[in-house]
């Protein structure tokens, strides 16, 4: 098991509960979508310490991509102000 995928998914674990939690603290569903593609990312690490990156790529591809667009709709919620609040 690689210390590096071990670190990455405690932090994308730590991501997903302060976004939850700050998604009931202040109802902004961009908090949600942060820690939801961070659960994406923490996915996409557990199937590589399992050791099926080999036999799932097309699935951590578009895991990781989903993670990534979901970033991307969270920042573009923030950027125009439509948080969801």
């Amino acid at each position: 098991m690689n210390a590096i995928n071990v670190v990455n998914t405690a932090l994308c674990i730590m991501i997903v509960l302060l976004g939850y939690w700050g998604y009931m603290q202040h109802r902004q569903k961009a908090l949600l979508i942060i820690g939801l593609a961070f659960g994406l990312f923490g996915v996409s690490h557990v199937v590589k310490m399992a050791g099926l990156e080999t036999s799932w790529m097309n699935a951590m591809i578009i895991t990781r991509t989903a993670g990534y667009l979901l970033v991307v709709l969270a920042l573009w919620m923030f950027a125009t102000k439509r948080t969801g609040g």
